[in-house]
């Protein structure tokens, strides 16, 4: 296949039809808005959070410096689901904000920032999920026999069903977000320059770590551990996206991760403290990020192969 022919079929996603007027401004001015948003959303949940505690007599100064270094709901006498439903609200003030956004300045629906066909590829989905999530028993595996790390069975029925709902029907408005703001609308206005596609997946690397830059696990795993967790697993979903011209695989693969951490096995300072099924006292950052980059790789060869992806090559284009 030529290059000209590559640079067509990557052209429907990273730069959709629209007004030539929407130059990279514009999109600049969209990210600072969702971030804005984001703020709006965690100010809500940190009224229904101080509503909680004023109603709970039990909360002191002990339990609320406890669960800021740790947010464990059960510290402040709080149903761990309903913490977490907290904790994706802002996502869904912020998914809001972009339909609007993507409507009334953009002209064009959310689907356009994922796919540039009319119809959202669920097949794709579901194989990002399926194989992400089986590399992620074999990673967790290998992480435990590793550490030497205590694994305990914490199942409590009741809890977990719920835990297991949200985890399919709520917790994918945090992974779609966070999707549509690093590798859809971000990756979109970059392509609006002439930078090569690395240097854009780059950047979009960087901002998806930054967005993390405030979760409890670096405070307790250090910085630049977490770091190269967070810029490992950004880097290799943006360039399942740019591979793939489109979002679903990415979609799947950050779902089964996320769907991992908050219902199978869940550590220590974690930003999703469930009800999980096991609970482990150890994690080793560097040792998982290495781990992922093994596994994006495996990844990545595999949709290759299923997908007929060109050459890598082309994103040095």
């Amino acid at each position: 296949m030529s290059s000209t022919e590559d640079a067509t079929e990557l052209r429907p996603y990273l730069q959709p039809s629209e007004s030539p007027r929407l130059n990279l401004g514009i999109y600049i001015i969209g990210v600072v808005i969702f971030y804005v948003l984001q703020i709006i959303g965690a100010l809500i949940m940190a009224g229904l959070l101080a509503m909680h505690v004023r109603k709970t007599p039990n909360v002191g100064t002990t339990e609320l410096d406890q669960f800021y270094s740790n947010p464990n709901f059960e510290t402040i006498y709080m149903n761990p689901n309903l913490g977490l439903c907290l904790l994706i609200l802002p996502f869904l003030v912020i998914l809001i904000g972009m339909y609007l956004w993507l409507k009334h300045v953009h002209k064009r629906s959310l689907l356009s920032m994922i796919t540039a066909d009319k119809n959202f590829d669920f097949k794709r989905l579901f194989f990002g999920f399926g194989t992400w999530f089986l590399l992620s028993v074999i990673m967790e595996v290998f992480v435990h026999f590793s550490l030497g790390s205590s694994i305990d069975f914490n199942l409590d029925l009741q809890n977990f069903v719920l835990l297991l709902l949200i985890a399919l029907f709520l917790l994918p408005i945090q992974i779609l977000v966070e999707e549509l703001w690093t590798r859809g609308y971000l990756l979109q206005g970059l392509a609006k320059t002439k930078l090569r596609k690395i240097i854009m997946i780059m950047i979009s690397t960087a901002f998806f770590a930054l967005l993390h830059s405030s979760n409890p696990e670096i405070s307790k795993y250090g910085f630049l551990p977490m770091m190269t967790y967070y810029i490992v697993a950004g880097a290799s979903l943006a360039i399942m996206a740019v591979m793939d011209d489109r979002l679903e695989l990415a979609i799947g693969v950050h779902w089964a991760t996320n769907f991992f951490g908050a219902v199978i096995i869940n550590y220590e300072a974690s930003a999703l403290q469930t009800a999980s099924l096991f609970n482990t006292d150890t994690s080793d950052p560097l040792l998982i990020a290495s781990l992922w980059l093994v596994s994006a790789l495996l990844f990545l060869y595999l949709c290759k192969r299923k997908y007929n992806w060109t050459a890598f090559s082309q994103l040095l284009k």
